[in-house]
């Protein structure tokens, strides 16, 4: 029988989704505790997912409720060295968000996890949705042909109390996330352009080295229902997959139908599995139990912080930018 798995949370925990909760409340592993600034918000969300203990002190919680694994998720200013105290003390550690800004960021906490020997994972939630793994699975298995080019539009929401300013940048997180959708869908990027625009809008095309060409479209909007996201690939010769909000999946070949995934999501359907949070977090947990890599390492995500990184760069500078992501 296999040991039981005990996970553990740090974070702000009045910003988590509630899927991503529920998805670990719901693996067979042993909650074992979250810990948060607030400590109103963690009792409120240790009872209500069914964590044993609540903490605000991260290397209390790390001594006494002694997690074989931990989550991450905090803002980018504190998430690296929460999961460098959290590996030193030999837990293992899912990151949820960009794992630094920089390669030398990457770098020294990649240092840190080979000298704990502990397994280090970035979760981003779109790999893991039903939807996205089988687009992953389309463009490998060649079956569209080679590809031509690549659309991504990418609207987050704004709390209604986040003030930006009207040249304010997008968060270093949510760019991120939009390179992370063009990697795992097979851009090698090779060179880009990128123009910020006002109140927190970014356009960019990127360059792959075969020629592809991807453009973004990055932006805040107002309220949650206004969110979303949709991405198109396409191919030399036809064929056309298109992705919704991470749920809806069409896939075309000229007139042929490839792939279909719509799911009904009625009210009161719970969408965490279309969305991924469940497929992140049991991946995580199945990678730990088997002692094996996890499935979205750090040498994986460096490449998607080097192209974010390299778009700021663009709309700082008003140039075209190399981009090294194999470093």
């Amino acid at each position: 029988m296999c040991r039981t798995i005990r996970l553990a949370l740090v974070g702000d925990t009045s910003g988590l989704p509630a899927s991503l909760l529920g998805s670990i409340s719901a693996e067979d592993v042993s909650f074992e505790a979250i810990c948060g600034s607030d400590p109103s918000h963690v009792e409120q969300a240790a009872r209500a997912y069914g964590a044993r203990w609540p903490f605000d002190d991260l290397d209390q919680m790390l001594r006494e409720a002694e997690p074989d694994a931990v989550i991450v998720a905090a803002s980018i200013a504190d998430r690296t060295a929460l999961a460098k105290t959290c590996l030193r003390s030999k837990s293992a550690v899912l990151l949820l968000g960009a794992p630094g800004t920089t390669l030398t960021e990457c770098r020294a906490l990649g240092q840190v996890a080979r000298t704990a020997n502990r397994q280090l994972m970035v979760g981003l939630p779109h790999r893991f949705s039903p939807t996205g793994t089988r687009a992953r699975r389309l463009l490998e298995s060649g079956r569209l042909g080679a590809a031509a080019a690549m659309n991504l539009t990418l609207c987050w929401p704004r709390r209604p109390d986040e003030a930006i300013p009207e040249s304010a940048p997008l968060p270093f997180d949510l760019v991120f996330d939009a390179a992370d959708r063009l990697r795992s869908c097979g851009l090698a990027p090779q060179r880009l352009w990128a123009v910020g625009r006002p109140y927190g809008h970014v356009s960019a095309i990127v360059l792959a080295r075969d020629g592809v060409a991807a453009a973004l479209a990055l932006h805040h909007t107002g309220t949650p229902p206004s969110a979303g996201n949709r991405f198109e690939w396409r191919s030399e010769d036809g064929g056309l997959l298109t992705i919704e909000n991470d749920v809806s999946l069409m896939c075309t070949r000229g007139s042929e139908l490839v792939a279909r995934h719509q799911p009904s999501l009625g009210l009161g359907d719970d969408p965490r599995v279309e969305r991924g949070y469940a497929g992140m977090v049991s991946s995580f947990v199945a990678a730990l139990r088997d002692r094996q890599g996890v499935p979205f390492g750090l040498p994986s995500a460096r490449g998607s912080v080097a192209l974010a990184a390299g778009i700021f760069r663009a709309v700082q500078t008003g140039r075209a930018v190399a981009c090294r992501t194999n470093r």
